[in-house]
């Protein structure tokens, strides 16, 4: 699969693979899950969800999570900066609450 973004503001890694795990699901191809990526940052010194654009560039860190929504396992996890213990902790669990945000959704697929 080839993704081009052709205008991005910030978090690339979480779009492309957003897209294609949308993208295979469209074409039919079975998966044991559909999976769900979003990145976590620090700006600051504060842990927020879904960093775009300066804050991205001139942000603390960068932490792109990729998650299968029905088991919580996590498939990608990348850390660009510095975190520590407890604030890898707090970016964790916001991961997490997307995930019970989006457990709704599951059962269309």
């Amino acid at each position: 699969m080839f993704i081009e973004v052709l205008q991005a503001d910030a978090s690339t890694r979480v779009a492309g693979l957003n897209a294609a795990a949308v993208a295979l699901a469209d074409a039919g191809i079975e998966m044991k899950d559909l999976v769900s990526s979003v990145s976590v940052g620090k700006i600051d010194g504060k842990v927020v969800l879904d960093i775009a654009g300066d804050e991205d560039c001139f942000g603390d860190t960068d932490m792109p999570i990729a998650i299968l929504p029905r088991t919580g396992d996590i498939t990608l996890l990348q850390l660009d900066g510095n975190l520590s213990l407890d604030e890898f902790k707090e970016a964790i669990a916001l991961r997490a609450r997307v995930r019970r945000t989006f457990t709704p959704c599951r059962s269309r697929h």
